[in-house]
């Protein structure tokens, strides 16, 4: 109720900040407090709502069951985190909330997940998922089983080895072991280790969120993000390791403990091998003190050998996926019409070396400058990822799921639009919608292109 002075002159009425309301026990409360905690509460309801839809009904050939509810999920997290005042146990809440459930929508945008259950069925009968494609396996009939033909049709790549490194490789054999031929529990099981690893990481990493990394804004732009949810709970893609084993090494990192700041690091590489673009960061910034968690990522990474036997070629797979695989990307697409324009064909296939050349060009130009000076390391982080993102052939969205950790500091509106546009690529799988792909490419890249002018500009002193 307004308070008014009866005393007052004819149509006077007080100022708007001076309407007030009174709780039950008489104490004075704004007004627009309440309307302000409706649409917190509004939001946060919308945006679990959108991510359970997406996650559970969403499919990956139905583009309009993709977008609206990532539209949706997406500008109620971009309200939540901007716009609100949640605190750290409402944000856990929410974001707890979305991971388990989650945790029993079986992945509907990808169909990675046969491929994860098929390398855990081969391990489980001692087969090496790197040596023996699953062509070659049906073909010579080394697995049988009602199981085994049902799912060899929905592998999306029957015809090249594995590329899942050690991390990936020993969790399919242990949701294999435990699930048997059940693909569903095995998802269930895959996703929970997710969360154990997760919850682990960042309880361990609490004390670098509080002093390093702005609590309030990570807790939020991190946990909340939509893109980490759904790609990961949802779709079950191992960027979810990648990133929370590079929170790990970076709260090791200052002050730096070698050995532990090593094995978090190389955790990350045999989580997803491309995590490896950072070791030449770390190394050149720490210099003679890396010595000991280059070992340790050394050790990490010989893991691998378990299952790559160079004989008998068995690491062919990650040779095949950057050479042969082409979605979603900038510079490459722009590289390869252009090699048609010009009549080229003898340079094709070497499209992926020149793009590899220029990665290579601007990380040392990165690297020389970070020798000569110590600039933030989140920072830098985020120009190496952006960097490979745009040279890289194939981005799927999941590609994006990392820069949740470091992209926010310093270009979140490029973090953002770059997370939230990856999105439009499914596109792509829609039948009736595909030929509208290489349109909604341009204006993909054309927002974050705009986005990342607009930040740099602005960080830019005059």
């Amino acid at each position: 109720m307004s308070i008014i002075d009866l005393n007052s002159p004819p149509g006077y009425f007080p100022p708007r900040n001076s309407y007030i309301c009174h709780t039950p026990t008489g104490n004075p409360m704004p007004s627009h407090a309440n309307y302000r905690n409706s649409k917190t509460i509004f939001s946060a309801v919308l945006y679990v709502l959108s991510v359970v839809v997406l996650v559970f009904w969403g499919h990956q050939r139905d583009f309009i069951s993709i977008v609206l509810p990532y539209t949706a999920s997406f500008a109620t997290y971009a309200w939540l985190s901007f716009n609100t005042h949640l605190d750290r146990s409402e944000v856990i809440l929410i974001a707890l909330s979305v991971r388990l459930l989650g945790l029993f929508a079986f992945p509907q945008l990808s169909d990675d997940i046969y491929r994860y259950w098929w390398d855990g069925q081969c391990s489980l009968h001692g087969l090496n998922p790197f040596e023996f494609t699953p062509h070659q396996i049906m073909e010579q009939g080394l697995l049988s089983g009602e199981q085994f033909s049902r799912f060899y049709p929905l592998l999306n790549s029957p015809d090249y080895h594995s590329v899942y490194p050690s991390v990936c490789q020993f969790l399919f054999w242990l949701c294999a072991w435990i699930s048997g031929h059940h693909i569903y529990t095995f998802s269930i099981l895959l996703k929970l280790f997710f969360l154990i690893a997760e919850v682990s990481v960042l309880l361990l990493c609490s004390k670098t969120i509080t002093e390093s990394l702005s609590p309030q804004g990570f807790i939020k732009l991190y946990l909340l993000n939509p893109l980490l949810v759904v790609e990961c709970y949802g779709n079950l893609h191992f960027e979810l390791l990648l990133t929370i084993f590079l929170l790990c090494a970076l709260h090791l990192y200052n002050p730096f403990r070698p050995l532990a700041h090593g094995l978090a690091m190389g955790l990350s590489v045999i989580s997803k091998i491309y995590s490896a673009i950072f070791l030449p960061l770390f190394l050149i910034r720490k210099k003679n003190q890396y010595f000991v968690s280059f070992l340790a990522i050394t050790l990490c990474t010989l893991s691998m050998l378990v299952f790559i036997n160079i004989e008998k070629k068995t690491g062919g797979g990650y040779g095949l996926y950057f050479s042969q695989f082409e979605f979603n990307s900038s510079i490459y697409i722009l590289l390869s019409k252009l090699l048609i324009f010009l009549r080229l064909p003898e340079l094709w296939k070497w499209r992926g070396m020149i793009m590899l050349f220029l990665f290579l060009s601007f990380y040392l130009l990165i690297m020389y400058r970070n020798y000569k000076s110590e600039l933030s390391i989140y920072r830098e982080m985020t120009f190496i990822y952006l960097l490979f993102i745009i040279l890289n052939p194939t981005v799927h969205p999941w590609y994006l799921v990392p820069l949740s950790l470091f992209g926010w500091q310093h270009l979140p509106l490029t973090t953002l639009a770059s997370q939230y546009m990856s999105c439009y690529s499914y596109i792509h799988y829609d039948k009736m919608l595909q030929p509208g792909f290489e349109i909604i490419r341009i204006l993909e890249y054309t927002i974050i292109l705009l986005f990342f002018l607009y930040e740099i500009k602005k960080r830019t002193p005059v």
